[in-house]
């Protein structure tokens, strides 16, 4: 990677430091084994590290199949409406949030200004400082059980490396979960077997 950073339109947007939040966020998932921390850890870690406005992961509730947002962090670039909830009630972003998950892909949209799917946003997004946004499914078992949503301060801030980064990372997390639950069904099992021997 070059050491010059990213630019969009000009602008250096993002060095290499902003770029690769991988390496601390799997250093955070060989020693991290409780879910919560590990997804509100990696939220901090991609708004420190990539220079996002905001990121959330969210999941669809067991019985409603709606979805919900699980962890989220705030940057400091941030306009003065914060966290993942729209006024309304409903996910900022959940819209892109919901077709990743349906579809099982990466889900841009690199300029909300121009955005024909968002008019009822853009107001929002331009207060909070949203130029663009992804939404990158998060895999459990080959399945989207989950999936992270950022928030960038410019327009065209998603290019190729930048959309590669962050799958690989929704990759990542998605391992890290598969981990979790494995380790979880094994205690479970372990129990069993001590409460048969009891």
């Amino acid at each position: 990677h070059s050491s010059n950073g990213t630019f969009v339109n000009g602008k250096r947007v993002a060095g290499p430091r902003h770029t690769h939040p991988n390496g601390e966020i799997n250093e955070l998932l060989v020693r991290e084994r409780d879910e919560e921390r590990l997804l509100s850890e990696t939220c901090r870690i991609v708004v420190e590290h990539g220079g996002f406005t905001m990121a959330w992961i969210g999941a669809r509730a067991a019985r409603t199949r709606e979805l919900g947002s699980i962890a989220s962090a705030t940057g400091s670039n941030a306009g003065p409406e914060e966290g993942p909830i729209r006024r309304d009630g409903g996910l900022v972003g959940g819209r892109s949030a919901e077709q990743a998950i349906r579809e099982g892909r990466v889900v841009l949209s690199n300029d909300w200004d121009s955005d024909d799917g968002l008019p009822a946003l853009n107001e929002e997004g331009r207060k909070r400082r949203f130029r663009a946004t992804g939404a990158f499914p998060i895999l459990v078992g080959g399945k989207a059980r989950a999936v992270l949503s950022v928030f960038a301060p410019q327009s065209g801030f998603f290019v190729p490396e930048i959309v590669k980064l962050l799958a690989d990372l929704a990759a990542d997390i998605g391992f890290g979960l598969e981990v979790i639950e494995h380790e979880r069904q094994r205690g479970r099992a372990e129990e069993a077997v001590k409460r048969l021997n009891e």
